[in-house]
């Protein structure tokens, strides 16, 4: 079953690392003690790098250029930026050093001391010009790389100077997406406090509450509820939140979802549907939860696999006893077969959710299968049927059960048993095997002093 889920360029959020800036190597040897010939012998970018303010300080005296860069185009404003060295940043700043000059991939200053949470040093750079909307060469600003980190200050000074909250990057999004994907509730309320769009779209169709669903980010789902997201909102190839969040197994957002009035039964652009994913991933406390709120098991996708047969050719015992219990053992669900191909799980035209567990040795779902009336006698388009497709797999176990050569494998009746909150139930088959061992009786321990009797020949 093809899973349903957002692009990795949807959900990406770029490493946040310092930029890559190199200062200039230390040359071996003995250090020097004289403050005066360090000062002099130490390279400009190291020494910015380093905090050496009196060296910086001298060889700005001597003619050092502040602007001259490193590899990358890394400039020595940026160094000190990235080291934290405020003395070393005021005093480049107050010999001309330009406090927008950008790297080859467009980093500035700014950008460097946003993921930092430095505010003070973010101010001062504010207060000598910096350009708060400056980009880099993929679209990130200064207050995207304050959203991951959730620098809560630096972004609030970024906003007041007149930050873009709405400006989306070309693979990651904007910084309501950023910050939506890890969590950080107090900053995604900051973010829509200022006027972040709420159901503003990447170019591939991802929105904030996609990845904090997706993620399973349940506060910051409400949060983003709460002011407009659509609950119903849905990728480009049709798959909804929902499905987003049963796909990862996020009962908790799974039912803030529902209660908000997300579609239990929508269905993405190849059919499939939460209920689907769920049995795919075998989630089966959301698959309960899911038929408990209306979920359609019938329904298919377009090779004809339904929840049943996704559950069954993934060995999820648990959720296909749920499925089946559902169906109330309805053989003309637990019999459908499908009218297409399913390269996921090697399944072919006509495979039944028996063939599809026994395709695939999955013992315990053939066993509830059975016992829910599954037909042993069905063929797929190439005329094989379950014991035969497990025959191929060479499952002697599974083979065993459908032909009924071992009486301990055979299951006998079915159990319907309530869930702990009644919304469903769950078929668990009884055997005679496990009925021999209730009977089996432990053996009397012979007494501690007890000695065999050996006779004479």
């Amino acid at each position: 079953m093809e899973r349903v889920e957002v692009d990795e360029a949807d959900v990406s959020t770029e490493s946040l690392a310092p930029p890559k800036i190199q200062a200039s190597k230390k040359k071996k040897g003995k250090k020097k003690r004289n403050k005066k010939n360090r000062s002099n012998n130490m390279g400009f970018m190291e020494a910015c790098t380093q905090g050496e303010e009196d060296a910086v300080k001298a060889l700005l005296s001597g003619g050092v250029d502040p602007n001259q860069r490193a590899a990358g185009g890394c400039t020595a404003l940026m160094l000190a930026c990235s080291s934290l060295n405020a003395a070393v940043v005021k005093l480049l700043l107050s010999k001309g050093a330009d406090v927008n000059q950008q790297q080859e991939d467009g980093c500035t200053a700014l950008m460097v001391v946003s993921q930092t949470g430095e505010d003070a040093m973010v101010k001062l750079l504010l207060s000598k010009g910096a350009d708060v909307n400056k980009r880099k060469n993929d679209g990130w600003t200064a207050l995207m790389f304050s959203s991951q980190p959730a620098h809560k200050r630096v972004a609030e000074l970024l906003l007041a100077g007149g930050a873009d909250v709405n400006a989306l990057a070309q693979t990651s999004g904007t910084a309501l997406m950023l910050a939506s994907n890890l969590g950080h509730k107090s900053f995604v309320g900051l973010l829509l406090s200022n006027g972040a769009d709420v159901n503003q779209r990447t170019k591939d169709g991802c929105t904030a509450l996609m990845l904090a669903c997706n993620a399973g980010h349940k506060a910051v789902v409400g949060l983003l509820l709460s002011e407009g997201a659509d609950v119903n909102q849905s990728s480009e190839d049709g798959g909804s939140v929902l499905m987003l969040a049963c796909m990862a197994g996020h009962e908790g957002v799974v039912k803030l979802l529902l209660s908000k009035g997300a579609d239990v039964n929508h269905q993405a652009g190849d059919g499939s549907t939460a209920l689907m994913v769920s049995a795919n991933m075998g989630h089966q406390s959301v698959l309960e939860l899911l038929l408990s709120e209306g979920a359609e098991f019938e329904q298919k996708m377009d090779q004809g696999i339904t929840a049943l047969i996704a559950a069954a050719g993934k060995g999820h015992d648990k959720c296909v006893s749920l499925l089946c219990a559902a169906a109330d053992r309805d053989a003309s669900f637990i019999n459908i077969q499908m009218d297409g191909i399913d390269d996921d799980l090697n399944l072919g035209v006509g495979t039944s959710a028996l063939m599809a567990a026994a395709q695939h040795g999955h013992l315990e779902c053939v066993r509830v299968l059975l016992v829910a009336g599954a037909d042993k006698g069905q063929k797929d388009a190439e005329g094989q049927s379950p014991e035969v497709k497990a025959q191929a797999g060479g499952f002697a176990t599974v083979v065993h059960l459908l032909n009924g050569t071992v009486p301990e494998l055979v299951p006998e009746a079915i159990t319907l048993k309530p869930t702990a909150d009644n919304s469903a139930e769950s078929l668990e088959p009884e055997t005679q095997k496990k009925k021999a061992r209730k009977r089996k009786k432990k053996k009397k321990k012979p007494p501690a002093n007890y000695s065999p009797k050996v006779e004479d020949d």
